[in-house]
């Protein structure tokens, strides 16, 4: 069970545009966005798949940054998206000890208008 996240690194971006795709291969939430501190305009995928209601971690593979990820979807009075990286701590028991690990990860919060 992880608990006490704590974000090192948090960034706001402006969604301009959503779609929603589906293929025979994948379903996805397709969003436009914009970063306000350097005008940067970009394309981030997210499949259905990889959302998550009841806000719990997902292990991931390839990433240096971090080893679980979350990405939730909510309502609310504008367009946005926060980018936070950070760490949660779990706790690890054995036979003998129990180890509280600080594991790395990333959190993706999405904001959409009613």
């Amino acid at each position: 069970m992880f608990y006490d996240f704590q974000a090192d690194y948090t960034r706001k971006y402006t969604i301009l545009r959503d779609y929603y795709e589906k293929t025979p291969e994948y379903e996805a939430l397709i969003f436009i966005m914009i970063d306000p501190k350097t005008g940067e305009i970009f394309k981030k995928s997210v499949l259905i798949e990889d959302l998550n209601a009841r806000n719990e971690w997902k292990k991931i593979k390839g990433n240096k940054q971090a080893a679980y990820i979350k990405i939730v979807v909510e309502q609310g009075d504008d367009n946005y998206m926060i980018e936070e990286i950070g760490k949660v701590k779990k706790k690890k028991s054995s036979l003998v000890s129990e180890k509280e690990l600080s594991i790395p990860v990333k959190q993706y919060k999405y904001v959409l208008k009613k």
